[in-house]
């Protein structure tokens, strides 16, 4: 399962690394398929939980847009998230977070 702002994310990550978007936008979108990656999008209550967070935490936490999505999806859906940028999320006291290292 992955959340739509991180699929966006995936899809900016790997277009900055590369010059031909058009290939990596498949390459990303094939990966997620063969892998069978359900996708959850976002409603007006993740919506409203992402702004909340971002107007409330972007001064003292640096709360992104996408980070805040990420955030309010997982607990919209009552999922944890694994991340290996915690910083960002730790402020969250509804969020439940798995740190992971990145290899």
């Amino acid at each position: 399962m992955i959340f739509c702002a991180d699929k966006l994310h995936l899809f900016r990550d790997q277009r900055e690394r590369h010059y031909n978007e058009h290939k990596v936008m498949r390459q990303v979108a094939e990966g997620l398929r063969l892998w069978k990656v359900t996708v959850l999008y976002i409603s007006e209550d993740i919506s409203a939980k992402a702004l909340f967070y971002v107007e409330h935490h972007y001064l003292s936490h640096s709360m992104q847009l996408a980070d805040a999505l990420i955030s309010a999806t997982a607990v919209a859906n009552g999922l944890d998230i694994f991340t290996g940028n915690v910083k960002y999320h730790q402020v969250l006291k509804d969020l439940s977070i798995k740190a992971f290292k990145p290899v």
